[in-house]
């Protein structure tokens, strides 16, 4: 067994990829077409894409070379293989806009086991700015030949729900985000109703019209709040939304979006709401919810796209999600 990498790497979005082309900043085409697992992306020909816990920060990455299929350890809670060619001598592990990191993989056809533990704890984590996140991965290589993938174990709520999203997923190229069920409006109405109870009965009962505009006006000023409303690549959608309609493809889709985004956004943290205390320390990407909120506000779902879409603009706003709220009620007195 030889040792390829073992270090702290820098995650964007949730997101770091292993890449055969040395001209290739992301995993081009679909990665997780016509797969099960939803957590290591392995359809392109010669990249992987590997999805994380943790949303911005660093995590603790191993990557390993075996002769044969290693035993699987106990201390990971998910588990998925994937086949991997091997096509030159160019083998990295990329972070998103950032560090290459070369990987002695002599050519050839490989069978992937990407392990991860501690996905939820990480996921709480949101993002970093100096610590090392809780959850910690591991990516094991060995030759075989091709196979389908395989979900092997599976324990954190995160990946069940990136798994859910390849089973449910719908025809778009990027479409890896389960469908949203009746437990996730439920959740998040209570999530919104704890930052601002009455603005979400209220919400809930106003015309489709009204969420319609309300979800274009959260979208814009959290986009405004992040500094990205003077991005070329975002116009046809500000267009939209200043004319009160959803968010037009592909940026609905928020992982497309954030694809399309990858080398204009600016990068800048807030401190995560956390209802009830105030010591929390954990901070986020402004950026990140902004793109959430981009996507939520073309939902089909006028409801659902307005609770959604004011949610992800509080979060770009921080502590100061109560001003956007002021704002909000001062625009649409119905409100």
């Amino acid at each position: 067994m030889s040792v390829l990498l073992k270090r702290a790497v820098h995650v964007d979005y949730s997101q770091i990829y292993v890449l055969s082309d040395p001209t290739d900043d992301v995993v081009p085409g679909d990665p997780f077409n016509g797969q099960t697992n939803g957590i290591c992306g392995a359809a392109t020909p010669g990249g992987l894409f590997l999805v994380t816990g943790l949303q911005d920060g660093s995590v603790g990455f191993t990557v390993e070379l075996h002769d044969r299929r290693p035993k699987l350890g106990s201390k990971w809670g998910d588990v998925v293989e994937v086949s991997f060619a091997a096509s030159g001598e160019g083998v990295a592990l990329k972070e998103w806009c950032g560090s290459r990191y070369p990987l002695d993989l002599p050519q050839g056809a490989y069978r992937v086991r990407y392990c991860a533990c501690d996905m939820d704890e990480g996921k709480l984590e949101g993002t970093l700015v100096e610590d090392i996140s809780p959850d910690e991965y591991l990516l094991q290589f060995w030759p075989a030949p091709v196979a389908d993938d395989r979900i092997v174990r599976q324990t954190s709520e995160v990946a069940k729900s990136w798994h859910r999203g390849r089973v449910e997923k719908s025809p778009s190229r990027w479409s890896i985000s389960r469908k949203p069920s009746s437990e996730d409006d439920a959740r998040r109405r209570a999530e919104l109703a704890k930052l601002d109870s009455e603005l979400v009965t209220v919400l809930v009962k106003s015309k489709v019209q009204l969420q319609r505009r309300v979800a274009g006006w959260a979208a814009m000023h959290a986009l405004t709040k992040a500094g990205m409303v003077d991005l070329p690549p975002l116009m046809p959608a500000l267009d939209c939304l200043r004319q009160g309609k959803p968010t037009p493809k592909p940026f609905s889709n928020e992982l497309k979006a954030m694809e399309l985004l990858v080398d204009a956004v600016p990068r800048s943290t807030v401190k995560r709401i956390v209802t009830g205390t105030d010591n929390d320390k954990r901070r986020v990407s402004r950026q990140a919810y902004a793109i959430s909120a981009l996507a939520a506000a073309g939902q089909r779902n006028a409801t659902r796209a307005a609770i959604e879409t004011i949610y992800a603009a509080a979060i770009v706003y921080g502590p100061e999600y109560v001003t956007l709220f002021a704002r909000l009620r001062a625009e649409f007195p119905e409100l």
